[in-house]
């Protein structure tokens, strides 16, 4: 739970942050905010929430998969550095 808590803190400052970012770019260039925000938000969903069901269900090392070197959760902001 503390983990959980710290990475919803830093979760919601960083969408303060893209909310911020928003508004002070040009138009033309809000897309790649929007497609950041998507990215997390997929992240969240595909890799926090199923690797919170994953440890609950005392799947520890399949969660840990996850975020390993050849784990699925850096895929996720791949799209945040086009």
């Amino acid at each position: 739970p503390y983990y959980i808590e710290r990475l919803d803190r830093h979760r919601a400052k960083f969408r303060t942050a893209l909310d911020e970012l928003r508004t002070s770019l040009p138009s033309e260039r809000v897309g790649s905010v929007d497609t950041a925000e998507r990215a997390n938000a997929a992240w969240y969903k595909d890799v926090v929430q199923v690797g919170q069901v994953l440890v609950r269900d005392g799947k520890s090392a399949e969660a840990e998969q996850m975020v390993g070197r050849k784990g699925i959760a850096d895929g996720y902001f791949l799209p945040m550095l086009n």
